[in-house]
């Protein structure tokens, strides 16, 4: 494929992806591979997750915002209604109000 380096590992357990970038690696070395896959081991990886940061204040009138990082966290055992809402969306700036 034409290529002389290789610059992220990556590793996808159960559909959820851990880059090694994330987990404290800045190279893909023997050594930091190994650590990566001994964190894996320990099931000390974080993550990598596509999401905005957790606002500083996640309720705005009286409805909790959700980010990809609190998602599980806010709805785990819990019965939710949660309404998926695109800023640029018309139908949803219409019904946000409700």
């Amino acid at each position: 494929m034409g290529c002389t380096e290789v610059q992220c590992g990556i590793l996808v357990k159960n559909n959820i992806k851990y880059r090694m970038i994330d987990n404290g690696a800045t190279s893909l070395t023997a050594a930091s591979l190994a650590a990566f896959l001994a964190a894996d081991a320990a099931n000390t990886l974080t993550p990598f997750l596509k999401s905005q940061e957790i606002p500083a204040n996640p309720i705005e009138d009286n409805v909790t915002v959700l980010v990809g990082k609190n998602f599980e966290s806010s709805i785990q055992g819990k019965n939710v209604f949660v309404f998926f809402y695109a800023p640029w969306c018309g139908h949803c700036k219409t019904a946000k109000p409700e």
